[in-house]
């Protein structure tokens, strides 16, 4: 079983590394959730495609 953390880091702002990077998210406004749900989507099914295995749903 593959498993691992995946920590987003906003685009168009190299400077975010490091410990820094796990507080980005206390300074940018809210995502709506749609937003948050289709992006997380998107990577999801983009890491099934390269690394295979199943998706599984947070739901429910």
């Amino acid at each position: 079983m593959l498993s691992g953390w995946f920590l987003a880091r906003p685009a168009r702002l190299p400077l975010v590394f490091g410990s820094f990077m796990v507080d980005w998210d206390d300074f940018l406004p809210p995502v709506p959730d749609d937003v948050r749900v289709e992006n997380a989507t998107f990577v999801a099914e983009r890491l099934q495609a390269r690394l295979g295995g199943s998706l599984v749903s947070g739901e429910g």
